[in-house]
């Protein structure tokens, strides 16, 4: 398993967005037993001040997200449901942002995803 950049910028301010993370070749029945995603300005600010965060779970909590594949089967997906409010936080403003799981075999999180996250520059919100 590896760290890597992703993008996301498919969203407008002020509408909802799911996005979906999964993460392949993880020892099989190595679980993940929560998840979070920060976003934030700027990498180097502090993660207890994020401008969005969410903690993830198995259980499907609608505005949050879903562990929807623990990694039993040696992958992981994880759903997270970015709200209105969510997106219109982030704007067309570049953030940083990564995807951090909490896994039963291992004391330290372990951090699949890195990267940024602003709405379609080609996007307006409508009223």
């Amino acid at each position: 398993m590896s760290n890597f950049r992703a993008l996301v910028t498919n969203f407008t301010p002020g509408g909802s967005k799911e996005v979906e993370f999964i993460v392949q070749g993880s020892p099989v029945g190595v679980l993940a037993l929560g998840a979070s995603l920060v976003i934030k300005s700027r990498p180097e600010d502090d993660d207890l001040l994020p401008v969005v965060l969410k903690e993830i779970t198995t259980t499907d909590v609608p505005g949050v997200g879903y562990i929807s594949d623990d990694g039993s089967s040696g992958t992981y997906t994880v759903r997270v449901d970015l709200t209105n409010a969510d997106t219109l936080a982030i704007g067309m403003n570049r953030m940083s942002f990564y995807l951090q799981l909490a896994l039963s075999a291992f004391p330290d999180p372990y951090i699949p995803f890195v990267g940024t996250m602003a709405a379609n520059a080609k996007s307006i919100a409508s009223a």
